[in-house]
């Protein structure tokens, strides 16, 4: 049974945010990368995640799992401590 928080696992993908200085801000949620899968097909110039699992069938759609950073998914079997 997991007891620590999302954002503290290696999996943790958070979403960032441009300012209008050019600067980025890390938002308070982020992908699981170890429940998500990315669409295979690449239209234009998607930037993914490092680490991130794509789908095997051509046109797949995405399956997305987005979690809070300091959300705890106590059924999460795929935890691993960052670091």
């Amino acid at each position: 049974m997991n007891d620590k928080p999302c954002g503290m696992c290696e999996g943790f993908f958070a979403l960032e945010k441009g300012l209008q200085d050019g600067a980025r801000k890390e938002l308070k949620h982020g992908y699981c990368l170890k429940k998500s899968v990315f669409a295979s097909n690449k239209v234009g110039n998607p930037v993914l995640p490092p680490r991130a699992k794509t789908a095997e069938l051509p046109n797949a759609v995405h399956k997305l799992r987005l979690v809070r950073v300091n959300e705890v998914v106590p059924t999460c079997n795929e935890f691993n401590r960052k670091g």
